[in-house]
């Protein structure tokens, strides 16, 4: 198969698995994870990982239970022992 039959069924794949997915997918592979997207889906920031949404689901969680602080209250209580 020639190279530019190669791009061209690749292209033709990569399409299709998008229209599947909805979307940005994932492809995982011996050397680890990437994404498929197209250029319109990035705003600029690239998606969140699966360990960022944990992250970020976590500490919305925390919020939500009462466990968290007002930051500013914090620094002030620093700069007070710190003398800062």
């Amino acid at each position: 198969m020639s190279p530019q039959a190669v791009a061209e069924s690749t292209r033709v794949d990569l399409r299709n698995a998008y229209a599947e997915a909805q979307g940005p997918f994932t492809v995982s592979d011996e050397q680890g994870d990437f994404i498929v997207m197209r250029a319109s889906d990035y705003d600029g920031e690239p998606p969140l990982t699966e360990g960022e949404l944990r992250v970020l689901e976590k500490g919305y969680a925390q919020a939500l239970r009462g466990e968290t602080r007002d930051a500013f209250e914090s620094l002030a209580e620093i700069r007070a022992i710190y003398g800062l």
